[in-house]
């Protein structure tokens, strides 16, 4: 009697559930290949020995994904599979979340695509499904370091940059009421200059209108030490585009901001130089241009028309106020710069529009000198006869050396200029400069033997001394010796070769 209860127990307690178990793994065995869904091939390349001896043995479990349905499990089965995945469904918001990262992915991917083909009610679609952080992530995202308001800008899609605009893909400027539209490229151009460079003059419009500042400083060279120099205003002004130009001043732009770059020029001094007189005439009437403004060499916007031979620009700056005489840092005036030219027109342009010929500069060295001096030193033959036709005084003289333009005609040796400035200009062959010297001690002193025989011939005095004490004739001796001495001295050097 007690063996039979003890092999009872024994059934009860060891056999049942071994052969349950049995039962379990039997029934997974069958249900795992049927599809070969779970085939272990791969598995095998990557566990230890024990693991492929063992899987000879034991079944694979299934994965979450199977394609195995449910229903064709035995009940243990299942509630075996599904106590053994349990753990395995833990990280499913993490799947949730590839998916949603993938299907943005993909969003973006299109969205950039409507970007450059225009497609603005799908773009629109697109966008109005989003809330505010997804919104405000593909707005900030980048292809090539481009964002979505960028591509529009570079592809001129007028339309779909304002919905983007609309979708607020703009930021506050610091320490200013305006914003600047600041997702910028991989070039430093932010989406508003793009639309500048490609004068899109209705895509400024709508970001100016969507609060971008209108003085917002950038550049068009592609140079890391020139970025941020110059303003729309400036920009607009050089490429001649006047309907950009009142635009932008109709939006706040600051017709006299300075650029940021050494020479300090405002948009008149561009557009003075490139010729524009439509946008001068409108900047000057219009828009409150400082006609006298100057940059940072003291050169002002007259300077620029001239220098450019912007003549009828010049004529509007002269008739309209510009001051003809004005002189820049370094103390010369626009006649000075031209007759320092040789630019025989333009100073012929500024007298006939009342320059003064007896101008002197105005640095401050003991250089003072005038137009006349500069033609003379310059040897232009021209531009001396047009000075004294003028009425530029011949006898001169500049400030602290007191050299009159015959003194610099002959240092320079210049026979013409001194021919025509003594017989035509009547010019005072015995005009002394700070040292008591006249032209025929500067023709002598300089060895310039032709110019000095002509004013002697003119009547020049040999005899008068010098603030030192020396007379012409004195200097002639002394050059007499010198010249033999240095004959006798070359002659020398020949009988030794």
């Amino acid at each position: 009697m007690l063996l039979l209860v003890d092999f009872f127990v024994f059934f009860l307690f060891v056999l049942c559930p071994s052969f349950v178990i049995f039962s379990i793994f039997s029934t997974l065995a069958s249900d795992g290949p049927k599809n070969g869904t779970a085939d272990n091939s791969e598995s095998g390349s990557i566990v230890d020995g024990q693991q492929r001896q063992n899987s000879a043995i034991v079944a694979p479990v299934p994965s979450p994904s199977s394609t195995v349905p449910v229903t064709n499990r035995s009940p243990v089965a299942a509630a075996f599979c599904e106590a053994i995945v349990q753990p395995e469904q833990q990280p499913k918001a993490t799947g949730t979340q590839n998916k949603e990262m993938a299907n943005e992915s993909e969003k973006l991917k299109l969205l950039f695509t409507l970007a450059k083909s225009g497609g603005v009610a799908r773009m629109h679609a697109i966008l109005s499904g989003c809330d505010a952080v997804e919104l405000k992530r593909l707005l900030a995202a980048t292809e090539n370091g481009a964002t979505l308001l960028d591509v529009a800008a570079q592809n001129d899609q007028t339309e779909v940059a304002k919905l983007l605009l609309e979708k607020s893909a703009i930021r506050p400027t610091d320490g200013t009421d305006s914003v600047t539209i600041r997702l910028v490229t991989m070039n430093k151009l932010s989406p508003f200059w793009a639309a500048l460079l490609r004068e899109q003059t209705k895509l400024v419009e709508i970001m100016l209108e969507y609060g971008q500042n209108p003085n917002e400083f950038g550049t068009f060279i592609r140079d890391e030490k020139k970025q941020n120099i110059i303003s729309p205003l400036h920009f607009a002004a050089q490429k001649g585009n006047l309907a950009m130009c009142k635009l932008l001043v109709a939006k706040g732009a600051k017709v006299n901001q300075r650029s940021k770059d050494k020479r300090g020029i405002v948009p008149l001094h561009i557009a003075c130089g490139n010729g524009h007189l439509s946008i001068v005439k409108f900047f000057l009437e219009r828009a409150g241009a400082d006609i006298e403004s100057t940059d940072s060499d003291g050169d002002t916007a007259l300077v620029y028309a001239l220098l450019e031979n912007k003549l009828d620009i010049g004529h509007y700056l002269i008739t309209g106020g510009a001051h003809i005489d004005r002189t820049n840092k370094i103390g010369i005036s626009p006649l000075h710069i031209f007759v320092k030219k040789g630019d025989f027109a333009l100073c012929k342009f500024l007298i006939d529009n009342g320059a003064n010929v007896n101008q002197k500069t105005t640095d401050d060295s003991d250089h003072q000198i005038t137009p006349l001096h500069i033609a003379c030193a310059e040897g232009q033959l021209k531009i001396v006869k047009l000075l004294m036709n003028s009425g530029a005084n011949v006898n001169e003289k500049s400030g602290g050396q007191g050299t009159a333009p015959l003194h610099v005609a002959t240092a320079i040796d210049h026979f013409p200029i001194v021919k025509l400035l003594v017989e035509e200009g009547n010019a005072d062959i015995e005009s002394t400069d700070s040292e008591g010297d006249t032209p025929l001690h500067w023709a002598l002193v300089k060895h310039n033997f032709e110019i000095a025989r002509f004013l002697s011939d003119k009547g020049a005095r040999t005899d008068r001394p010098n603030n030192a004490g020396l007379t012409p004739h004195q200097l002639i001796g002394f050059l007499g010796i010198h010249l033999l001495l240095s004959a006798a001295a070359n002659a020398n050097d020949d009988d030794d070769h």
